[in-house]
């Protein structure tokens, strides 16, 4: 779901708006070539290789580190998309560069990982020749994607002001926070298991091909969740949940007036945050009711 307003990280990993030329990487074009790898493995070794129980150890296809190769980018996009997120919120320099640290070094680790299985003839000989290096690429992936999420929920936590409306917006944001943030989690660590447990076996490669999915998933997921989280704060009228909204998926906070001029109260701008449309993986724009912010007369303009 873009919005008018989107930075420079969120239109490199979604689609940027009809009007705006800008953009990057996809994560959906990136997800559309995983799942040709995927299908080119599958067409390898079922087709090709019908009946031949040894087709595993005497070849490996080029598919298998290609795929491998863009999942760690998938995985590099996903993480470098929490770590800003995480610095528009905390602006820790530390805390931020920590984060930075981890998502290069997973990067780094997943990548090598990747090419150095183009030196192979044999699937199952490379995969656990390679094995102590596919061990800590699966580790780190785990440590970087829990310190993000956790980071956030922390930052989110501390960010309670004793409000019960603003306190119960910022649970669900927690909430969903980690839900997304960890989404790949349990799928990497079930993969570090068989990687461990099943010395023998090609169980790993299914957890691969569904992280290959997961990274997309969860960052389109993110970006949809945004509408759900503004109305709800609108609903509330919030300017404190809207502007912690703003801030954490576009990195700007500014002001729309409150309805009573009496209390002083701290104002948000609202411009930019209006979609009439939520994007898919596949690309497809699905048509959204009209949001609270239009019913309560709040509707987003230009300035």
């Amino acid at each position: 779901m873009p919005w008018r307003g989107d930075t420079f990280d969120i239109k490199a990993g979604a689609k940027t708006a009809p009007a705006d030329p800008r953009g990057g990487f996809s994560f959906r074009l990136v997800d559309t070539f995983q799942q040709v790898l995927i299908l080119h493995v599958g067409y390898h070794y079922l087709i090709l290789h019908f009946g031949d129980s040894y087709a595993p150890v005497t070849s490996l296809p080029w598919s298998v580190p290609t795929e491998a190769l863009l999942l760690a980018i998938s995985a590099l996009l996903f993480n470098i998309f929490l770590t800003v997120r995480l610095w528009r919120l905390s602006r820790n320099i530390a805390l931020s560069g920590i984060a930075a640290g981890l998502t290069m070094a997973t990067a780094g680790l997943n990548v090598s990982f990747a090419i150095r299985g183009y030196g192979f003839d044999s699937l199952l000989c490379g995969l656990f020749a390679i094995k102590p290096h596919g061990i800590a690429a699966l580790c780190s992936a785990i440590v970087t994607e829990s310190v993000l999420s956790v980071a956030v929920a922390a930052h989110l936590y501390k960010a309670r002001s004793g409000l019960r409306k603003h306190d119960d917006f910022l649970t669900k944001v927690i909430a969903f926070t980690v839900t997304t943030g960890m989404m790949t989690t349990p799928f990497n660590v079930a993969a570090l298991i068989t990687y461990v447990v099943l010395t023998k076996s090609l169980t790993v490669l299914l957890f691969n091909f569904l992280l290959a999915k997961l990274y997309a998933y969860a960052f389109i997921t993110t970006l949809n969740i945004r509408k759900y989280l503004l109305d709800l704060a609108v609903k509330a009228y919030e300017p404190e949940s809207l502007a912690m909204t703003q801030l954490m998926f576009n990195g700007i906070a500014s002001t729309i007036p409150s309805p009573n001029p009496d209390v002083p109260r701290p104002i948000v701008n609202t411009t930019g945050l209006q979609t009439t449309t939520e994007t898919t993986l596949s690309g497809s724009q699905t048509p959204l009711r009209p949001g609270p912010m239009r019913d309560m007369g709040f509707a987003s303009t230009s300035r």
